[in-house]
């Protein structure tokens, strides 16, 4: 029987400054969720419309709530937290390179991360990629989202665009898959909240227009992963928003 793991991070949820900048990582690309049948067929009704509150107000979501969600998008983990195959080490399909956590945390970044490495107790005794074990990947890719919310939302006067747990739990989503894409989400969703879109249909708009080379409706897609077709990544962006509701449904149920 498979059993039910929780991400345990050797640091709070806090979103105060980083103390150093966010490294760049992988680009846009697919994941190993795109070769998982199960994900395509997940179902949700769409997220009940919400108004933008204070930013101050707003809760975001635990650590665990963030790990089971990414994880289950990306295609390591069941919407119910339990472990795939690919949790342990899979080759990405995008850049065809070594990914390891529910994060898909990729394994050539190690060298650049041991800063954050060495304040984490899941990293001791983690010297480089060869070693590097699952648990210890998402510790510092947890630390890296942190960071980037900082820098990508909080800096930028964004934080109020996000209006439910559901909306920043696809910021860090978006932002595992593509850390430049996510930069621009915040905006996409005020502009698409802006012109009468909600719930499920709002995440999905901006996701993909988060893609886009400028911030103009109707602009060109940039992403290399599909091809920089807006209707492959669409279908992309409603699969990975369809498996994040479907985590948190589990999540809610106490699953």
């Amino acid at each position: 029987m498979k059993q039910r793991y929780a991400i345990a991070v050797g640091v709070g949820l806090s979103f105060a400054a980083a103390t150093s900048q966010v490294p760049v990582a992988r680009q846009a690309v697919g994941t190993v969720a795109n070769s998982l049948p199960h994900l395509a067929t997940v179902a949700r009704a769409d997220i009940p419309k919400a108004e933008p509150p204070p930013a101050s107000k707003l809760s975001h979501p635990s650590r665990d709530t963030v790990y089971r969600a990414v994880g289950h998008s990306e295609g390591n983990l069941t919407a119910t937290g339990d472990r795939t195959r690919a949790y342990n080490g899979h080759t990405d399909p995008g850049n065809h390179v070594a990914n390891i956590g529910a994060f898909s945390y990729q394994k050539y970044q190690f060298p650049s991360h041991q800063a954050i490495a060495r304040q984490q107790p899941q990293c001791a005794g983690v010297t480089s990629p060869a070693n590097l074990t699952a648990e210890c990947a998402n510790a510092i890719q947890f630390v890296r989202l942190q960071q980037a919310w900082q820098s990508k939302v909080v800096n930028a006067g964004l934080e109020s665009a996000f209006a439910d747990v559901q909306q920043i739990v696809n910021f860090y989503d978006l932002n595992t898959q593509s850390p430049r894409a996510s930069a621009d989400l915040g905006w996409w969703l005020n502009y698409h909240r802006s012109q009468g879109l909600e719930g499920r249909t709002l995440i999905i708009a901006a996701r993909v227009d988060s893609y886009c080379t400028v911030r103009q409706p109707g602009c060109q897609i940039s992403a290399s992963g599909f091809g920089h077709s807006r209707s492959r990544l669409t279908r992309d962006q409603a699969r990975r928003v369809n498996a994040i509701n479907a985590a948190l449904t589990e999540i809610e149920k106490g699953s």
